[in-house]
């Protein structure tokens, strides 16, 4: 038996480790005799002696045991294998430092034998004890009795890690537990591995198996695994590549990553844009190659890029995702970033811009026809280069406004070299975009025009593009844009065209808009600026259109407008402006339309300014609190739309307009107009709407010659007191849509020729003292919608031809028999 001391060495060789605890503990001419176990609670046990030495054996023996020592490799056993070895071995990191204070990557074997008392090698058996089982020392003494050291006092070298299994918690070495607190050491989740009959018991091995597995079976079984793997990625690339075709799923950028390690990006677009496919194949190259491709785009990209690289530092925002798609895609393999030719250059320039604009969308867009694909980006849908800019005539907003746009490139970009490749028009209207606009759109640095109206665009308009000094036309119209607009809107100096209407907008319009002398027209209604109207804009000496309704603009109209001689239409209604109209507004000479409705300006009557400008066409004055009659002076203007409703007018309506033969539009409805509406209206052939309902007093006949408006589309004269029937000629009013009569005094039967009118949808005929029957040829009507002839004295049955109409709304009187009225009848 060994000796028994307070103090604990042994000398483990383990030059030849094999999975760590697979070592060879005893070498060739030694013997387990130089080991010296002790037990600092004095515990013997019995151990047996065997010679590990190899001086007695043969050759052939030595053959033996090398082909059994490749059989137990297999197994689970080792030379030293006859017995357990049992241990609680847990693996300190790197540069832990041990008991003894040392921290020079070293390895605590003082846990070696915490929780047990025995090791065996050979024949062998050793004990040890004095270390507690929770892995807390007796004192610092006990912990480092524990410690396994050569015999120069170095600590001895830890396991091969590529063999060790690396736990948290510590691994048992035993074929089974030897007591109930190793038990329940093994349920916590200890592994139990030991000799070949920890195998047999299929508690696995660390000594050459995993869970009863070969390392030979292991090896195999990992390149099974792998050949799986790989053929699964193989499959769902080609699965995940054919659905991008048909579901145009967006770029999948897949790959080398940002760090020069293999792996898969984010897919740059999480959104299908439509059915048109977008997305090409990875752009594979060795990560050296990759890494030098990266450094030339950012070294580029940086240096004209708004925001120069800071826009990378987040990974998933539109420019990083841009960036990773130009780089890695396969869809720019042609682009070598260290070509610094002028159409190289350009190219990469407007394909990072492009690809930016699309990762900063947040929806499918009705058309994406090549985008995010190797086609050049003057293919993609909305992207144009060289001439012509514009095909078709102008057109008109949805407001019946006529919108005018750029038709041809200005003369310094005709002469460019770079022309059929440069974008000179982004048109992207009525596509569904939604999101933020992105600076980079300035990296179109010879862009001319901007249009991007009917969107659901959000956010402010970025700071790079005021200073694209090349735009000519901005048409933001129709989106969800806010903020205010920049004093440096002063830079756009080459604009002709800036349509800002129907967003958001707020604050003040600043005065720097009077340095763009080339704009044309300006469009800024319907949003939420406040503030004066600034004088500046009289400066702009080109201007055709000025239309600012519908914000919350104050302040007197400035008397500098009346300088822009060119001036065509100024409409400022529905603001807060007061004071009255300059009398340097008879300079406008060619103004036509001027709408100042809905203000608080101070005139009590029609301006007389007014009067004189031959050139109005179209003059709105409504809800301005006019009071007095309308003169017949009106009819001096030759107008085609006359808006004076909603005010306070008194006495009857002028005979003199009847003389105002191109009027198209007549509203004189909401006052307090009387007498009998003029029969000379009869000559107004042209009209297509008369309003003059809510009067109250105005009384009468309806004139037999309203028969000859065969123009007339809406026809309102509700609320008044109108008497007599109905003339029959209102049966010719063929293109009639509208006709509103209820709330007056009408009375006799309902004319049959009111059911020649084919495309009336609306007849509302309530409130009179109509008599009779409902026609039956009211049948004909067959865009008939909605029919109202309550509180009159009609009998009868509503005809089965008119249930056969299904119109939305029909409601009659009780006494009227109706098996399809939409509402009860009304007493």
């Amino acid at each position: 038996p060994p000796d028994t001391t307070d103090t604990v060495e042994m000398e483990m060789l383990l030059s030849k480790a094999e999975r760590g605890l697979d070592a060879e503990l005893l070498s060739t001419g030694q013997d387990c005799e130089k080991y010296i176990f002790s037990s600092e609670h004095k515990k013997e046990e019995e151990t047996s002696k065997s010679n590990c030495s190899n001086d007695e054996e043969t050759a052939k023996e030595k053959k033996k045991r090398k082909r059994r020592k490749r059989k137990n490799r297999g197994s689970g056993s080792s030379r030293c294998s006859s017995k357990s070895w049992v241990s609680t071995l847990p693996v300190l990191d790197e540069g832990d430092e041990t008991d003894d204070g040392t921290d020079d990557n070293s390895y605590d074997y003082g846990a070696a034998f915490r929780d047990s008392d025995s090791y065996s090698c050979g024949s062998h058996s050793f004990v040890s004890s004095g270390l507690q089982r929770n892995g807390t020392n007796d004192d610092d003494d006990d912990l480092e009795t524990g410690l396994i050291r050569k015999r120069d006092g170095e600590h001895a070298r830890p396991p091969a890690s590529r063999d060790l299994i690396v736990s948290a918690t510590p691994l048992f070495l035993e074929d089974n537990f030897q007591d109930e607190e190793q038990e329940e050491d093994k349920n916590r989740g200890l592994f139990s591995i030991g000799s070949d009959s920890t195998k047999d018991s299929g508690k696995g091995m660390l000594d050459g198996t995993f869970y009863g597995i070969s390392r030979k079976r292991t090896f195999f079984m990992g390149c099974v695994v792998l050949l799986c793997i790989s053929l699964l990625l193989i499959a769902y690339g080609i699965l995940t590549g054919e659905q991008g075709d048909n579901k145009n799923s967006g770029v999948s950028v897949k790959g080398v990553g940002a760090g020069g390690k293999g792996g898969v990006i984010p897919n740059v677009k999480t959104f299908s844009p439509s059915s048109v496919p977008t997305s090409s194949p990875m752009l594979y190259m060795p990560p050296a190659e990759l890494g030098v491709r990266k450094d030339a785009m950012r070294l580029y990209l940086s240096s004209i890029s708004p925001d120069g690289a800071a826009a990378w530092d987040e990974v998933d925002s539109p420019q990083s995702r841009a960036l990773t798609w130009l780089i890695e895609d396969g869809a720019n393999a042609n682009i070598d970033p260290s070509d610094d030719s002028p159409a190289n250059l350009l190219n990469i320039r407007q394909r990072y811009a492009a690809a930016t604009f699309w990762m900063g969308s947040e929806s499918e867009w009705a058309k994406d026809t090549n985008w995010m694909s190797e086609a050049p980006v003057c293919e993609w849908h909305g992207m144009g280069c060289g001439e012509p800019l514009v095909n078709g005539d102008d057109f008109q907003d949805t407001e019946g406004r006529q919108r005018q746009r750029i038709r041809r490139i200005s003369e310094n970009s005709a002469s460019d070299p770079l022309l059929e490749s440069t974008i000179y028009v982004i048109d992207l209207s009525d596509n569904n975009l939604k999101g933020k606009l992105v600076p980079e759109i300035a990296l179109f640095d010879k862009l001319e025009v901007l249009r991007l109206y009917n969107n659901e665009l959000t956010d402010k308009i970025p700071l790079a593009i005021y200073s694209m000094s090349t735009l000519r036309e901005i048409d933001f119209d129709g989106n969800k844009l806010w903020g205010q607009l920049e004093p440096l809107v002063g830079n756009l100096v080459n604009l002709e065209f800036l349509y800002l209407s129907r967003n958001e907008f707020s604050g003040e319009i600043p005065a720097e808009i009077g340095s763009l002398v080339n704009l044309k027209r300006l469009w800024f209604q319907r949003n939420n600026f406040s503030g004066e109207i600034p004088w500046q804009i009289g400066q702009l000496s080109s201007l055709v259109d000025l239309i600012l309704d519908n914000n919350s603009l104050t302040g007197e109209l400035p008397r500098e407008i009346g300088d822009i001689l060119g001036l065509e239409r100024l409409i400022v209604s529905f603001n807060n402006l007061t004071g009255r109209v300059p009398g340097r507004f008879l300079n406008l000479e060619a103004l036509n339309v001027l709408m100042l409705d809905g203000n608080n300006f101070d005139h009590l009557t029609i301006p007389s300014v007014i009067y004189d400008m031959p050139s109005l066409k179209v003059l709105g004055l409504s809800f301005l609190n006019l009071r007095g009659e309308i003169g017949a002076d009106i009819s001096n203007l030759d107008l085609t739309d006359l808006f004076l409703n909603n005010n306070m007018f008194e006495g009857e309506i002028p005979a003199a307009i009847g003389t105002m033969t191109n009027l198209v539009r007549l509203h004189m409805d909401d006052n307090s107009l009387e007498g009998t509406i003029p029969t000379e209206l009869g000559d107004l052939v042209n009209l297509k709407e008369l309003k003059l309902h809510d009067n109250l007093d105005i009384t009468g006949p309806l004139p037999t010659e309203l028969g000859r408006l065969t123009s007339l589309e809406s026809l309102t004269l509700k609320n008044n007191r109108i008497d007599g029937q109905l003339p029959t000629e209102l049966g010719e009013l063929a293109n009639l849509v509208v006709l509103s009569l209820y709330e007056n005094s009408f009375e006799g039967p309902i004319p049959s020729e009111i059911g020649l009118l084919d495309k009336l949808e609306v007849l509302w005929l309530s409130e009179n003292e109509l008599n009779g029957i409902i026609p039956t040829e009211f049948g004909n009507m067959a865009s008939l919608d909605n029919f109202e002839v309550y509180s009159n004295e009609l009998s009868g049955d509503v005809p089965d031809s008119v249930c056969a109409l299904n119109p939305d709304v029909l409601i009659v009187d009780c006494e009227v028999t109706c098996s399809c009225c939409t509402s009860d009848c009304v007493q």
